[in-house]
């Protein structure tokens, strides 16, 4: 920066005239560095106001501002990365920063191994340090260095002393069982204020732990969720997991893991049907690789015109797809293309086949049943269950009671065959792996033809669907 310098006189002897000296005065750069612990609603009026102060003070000593940044909404004793502070760091190790400029040295960090660190690259950097409210560091010197290391330690206490108090308090909260009031998102099965039920979500909740205490896969009640997530996009098992093995749901109040009480808010599920879902979901022994069950056709049910197995893939733009591999078996061995259609569109077209012409043909789908009637006994287990959800009936009872006719059903059911004629009389409560299953029991395959060159859309005519119906096959 070039100044204007007193003006210096001529000889006397000559006429007297003046003429302005000009000189070099170097201009310190200066940046800027703010940060709030706790900015929720994501305004950034504390930065703002600190950099406004921090401007202040670089103007009135004359420091040309550089850069400029913060960390929002971010701890500096948590110890968590600073996208803002990291960036600080990369200017003073390139040498473009001759003044670090904050409202605090606290802003700085809480933390006694950054604070080393930081005392570290400002000392090699030959950096000065200026705060608004605590006046100037100069590392250079031993005092310099112990003021930054004792107004460090007191910015360290006053953290964990206020960290102690939140702590007491939260641990209060959930004694009295009252809401903590964190987080953002309501939680699945409530209003905002987190205590009001919400009617159509609870209802959701009671019947996937239904299905998972009745056997039901977890990826499988997560395809039949007719109301959507709060925390994610679709239904997944990790999701639904952990919404069941919440002890919200029950009425529990719970403190670093740990049930401590009764909330004040009134459960979903009764205590008892909670322990039961929860201890079907935590069993080691439990099977959690099994793929997601998304697909209908499968296992060799559907196949091309040419005979080949047709499996279940998803495209580039991620839509479900069944597809044949190409082959090396044409005339003159030439390569076949394989044939690729629209999973979804292809699902429901039998879904619907098989629901219109069993609809007619119920009494004479295949039932193995010898002596036991299959839908008697899963009309008692439905009613125990609902008895059980509903708190009517403790577990050791409903176990006891249960007992019995999921032995008759087991053992009057072999396991190569599924009650179809029990299945589709609820055709509209089934879920995917139940459809299948009566897919697989009453469709003997599924066989696509060529697309036409040009058109885009699914071809219905493409699809040729053979049922078996009692040993009837219905082209």
């Amino acid at each position: 920066r070039w100044s204007v310098a007193a003006p210096r006189t001529c000889a006397p002897a000559r006429s007297a005239w003046r003429r302005p000296v000009l000189r070099y005065v170097a201009m310190k750069r200066a940046i800027i560095y703010t940060r709030i612990s706790k900015d929720p609603l994501n305004t950034e009026l504390g930065v703002q106001r600190q950099e406004k102060e921090c401007r202040a003070l670089c103007e009135q000593r004359g420091y040309t501002v550089t850069e400029v940044h913060s960390d929002n909404d971010s701890s500096g004793y948590s110890g968590k990365r600073r996208a803002g502070w990291v960036a600080v760091a990369e200017s003073i190790r390139s040498g473009r920063v001759d003044v670090l400029v904050a409202w605090h040295p606290s802003r700085f960090t809480r933390h006694p191994r950054e604070l080393e660190d930081l005392i570290d690259l400002l000392e090699a950097s030959r950096v000065k340090v200026a705060t608004v409210t605590a006046g100037d560091y100069d590392l250079s010197n031993s005092a310099g260095r112990m003021t930054a290391r004792v107004v460090g330690a007191v910015a360290r206490g006053e953290s964990e002393q206020k960290s102690e108090k939140l702590r007491s308090k939260a641990l209060q909260t959930a004694m009295a069982g009252e809401i903590h009031g964190g987080g953002h998102l309501r939680p699945f099965g409530f209003e905002s204020d987190t205590i009001t039920h919400r009617p159509d979500e609870a209802e959701a909740i009671r019947w996937a732990a239904a299905q998972i205490v009745s056997g039901t896969s977890v990826r499988s009640v997560c395809a039949s969720m007719s109301i959507g997530p709060v925390s994610a996009r679709a239904w997944s098992a990790a999701t639904l997991r952990r919404v069941l093995l919440s002890p919200r749901i029950a009425g529990l109040r719970q403190h670093r893991g740990e049930v401590i009480g009764k909330a004040c808010w009134e459960p979903i599920l009764d205590r008892e049907c909670w322990e039961l879902t929860r201890a079907i979901l935590s069993d080691p022994q439990r099977k959690t690789w099994r793929p997601s069950a998304r697909y209908l056709l499968t296992g060799g049910t559907i196949v091309d015109s040419l005979g080949r197995v047709m499996i279940a893939r998803p495209s580039s733009s991620t839509r479900r797809c069944y597809v044949s591999l190409p082959d090396m078996l044409g005339p003159r061995g030439k390569r076949r293309p394989g044939m690729r259609i629209g999973a979804a569109e292809t699902d429901e077209m039998v879904l619907e086949m098989v629901k219109s012409v069993a609809a007619s043909n119920l009494e004479q789908l295949p039932r193995d049943l010898p002596g036991d009637d299959i839908e008697a006994l899963e009309a008692e287990l439905a009613e125990l269950l609902a008895l059980r959800v509903a708190g009517k009936i403790t577990l050791p009872e409903y176990l006891a009671l249960t007992a019995l006719p999921k032995s008759r059903l087991a053992n009057a059911k072999p396991s190569t065959r599924v009650d179809a004629a029990g299945l589709l009389r609820r055709y509209d409560s089934l879920t995917i792996s139940e459809m299948r299953a009566v897919v697989h029991e009453l469709v003997d395959r599924v066989v696509i033809k060529p697309a036409v060159r040009g058109r885009n859309t699914f071809d219905r005519s493409r699809v040729m669907i053979e049922l078996k119906l009692g040993g009837i096959a219905v082209p």
